[in-house]
């Protein structure tokens, strides 16, 4: 190919590269939606703790409300650590049923290098 392939090389590889870096606003949307979701997930926590103590849908042990915490983790008592945890399960909900509503909104194109889907063949009748 010599000195003329190379450098169209070079142009298709960098078009390449080009194409797949991602834009850095997408960054900051990410961090603002982690926050978001945090935020919200905090904000149910205690929403969803006040109604299950009036509403009793799930059974939650009063240990679990006021645990016993050493003196530095005192900020974890008075049932803050379980509002964290509920909050956490919900923020990790919230980011999968978000993921989800992504792949169906955006399916995964094959790329250049991926095969195409196999060709399936109608089996023989003997």
């Amino acid at each position: 190919m010599g000195r003329r392939g190379s450098w169209q090389f070079r142009r298709l590889e960098q078009e390449r590269l080009e194409k797949r870096e991602m834009n850095p606003v997408w960054r900051g949307v990410g961090v603002i939606l982690i926050v978001i979701m945090g935020v919200a997930g905090y904000a149910f926590s205690g929403w969803f703790l006040e109604q299950n103590v009036a509403n009793q849908w799930i059974y939650i042990p009063p240990q679990l409300y006021f645990p016993a915490v050493p003196a530095v983790l005192d900020f974890l008592g008075n049932g803050n650590m379980l509002r964290f945890a509920v909050a956490l399960v919900f923020v990790l909900t919230a980011f999968a049923i978000l993921n989800f509503v992504y792949a169906l909104a955006f399916p995964i194109a094959p790329g250049e290098f991926d095969l195409p889907t196999p060709k399936r063949r109608p089996r023989k009748r003997r």
